[in-house]
């Protein structure tokens, strides 16, 4: 199923298929879910992850998301202190 998925649904030759598997595909699911504000929850039920660690470890932020994120540091009022 995995084959004709990435063959036919994702157009992957069969001369590049050699460089996905199905840790891949769960690893694009992740990140996918993740870009589309599905809750950490549901995308760990969805991948059968027990734990948070795997969700931590590859479900990642989009380039764009990052950037954005990081942009905020720029316009972010900072008004704390710590006292020594």
């Amino acid at each position: 199923m995995f084959e004709i998925m990435m063959r036919f649904g994702a157009h992957v030759s069969l001369a590049d298929f050699v460089h996905y598997s199905i840790h891949s595909f769960r690893i694009f699911v992740a990140c996918a879910l993740m870009a589309a504000n599905v809750p950490r929850h549901t995308i760990k039920r969805l991948l059968r992850w027990r734990g948070d660690l795997s969700l931590e470890i590859y479900a990642r932020l989009n380039d764009t998301e990052w950037a954005a994120h990081v942009q905020q540091i720029y316009t972010a009022r900072v008004d704390s202190t710590i006292a020594g």
